[in-house]
């Protein structure tokens, strides 16, 4: 009776202790995001960084590796690239969500600028690709499953002054392209979305 007792004990404490850890993950969670949000990139890595579960936790893992990407500057001296492309390619091979801020290109005519466009997120995983609306009311999200998708690759024309970069759907009449610019507009992103999605493209447009 005695040991039964202790055993739930131990048990209780466990069960309360993973309440507890997933409540602070989800706080953690919350305020990366608001820094995201106001564009305090260095803030919310350094926050990461210093939480224990950060590289456990499924949630913070996709941060850190978004926090990774976002703190990249023009020399990128820490790799901060490097290190978002291995942990973001982790992710995705294990089952998880590579997460990027985009803006998706709605300019009816397409010049070297991409103006007009919807931001939110493209979300990819090992079986699709998925852009969110940020303000989940533009839109419902888009999703394509990769076994559709036949080219992923960057723009010669439409949004070029920003590193724009297109996605093929589907093949002959059903064939769709939708177009994203990165949220840095930087070369890197693009380069990096493509190479997880892993369509390579026959040449460049």
């Amino acid at each position: 009776m005695k040991t039964t007792r202790v055993s739930c004990v131990i048990m209780a404490t466990l069960l309360v202790c993973g309440v507890h850890a997933l409540a602070a993950a989800g706080d953690v969670a919350a305020d990366v995001r608001a820094m995201f949000e106001s564009g305090a990139w260095r803030h919310a890595l350094t926050k990461l960084e210093t939480v224990p579960n950060a590289q456990s936790d499924p949630a913070l893992r996709e941060l850190l590796a978004m926090a990774y990407l976002y703190n990249a500057s023009d020399l990128d001296s820490l790799g901060y690239v490097d290190k978002a492309r291995t942990l973001m390619k982790q992710i995705v091979e294990q089952g998880g969500k590579a997460r990027f801020f985009v803006s998706l290109g709605r300019d009816k005519k397409k010049e070297a600028n991409l103006l007009d466009s919807t931001p939110g997120e493209l979300v990819v995983t090992s079986s699709y690709v998925e852009f969110q609306a940020r303000d989940g009311k533009a839109q419902n999200p888009q999703r394509w499953d990769k076994k559709d998708i036949t080219e992923c690759a960057a723009n010669a024309k439409y949004g070029k002054s920003s590193n724009s970069f297109h996605l093929n759907v589907g093949r002959e009449r059903d064939k769709s392209e939708q177009n994203f610019r990165p949220w840095h507009f930087s070369a890197d992103e693009s380069n990096l979305i493509c190479s997880l999605i892993g369509v390579q493209p026959p040449a460049r447009r």
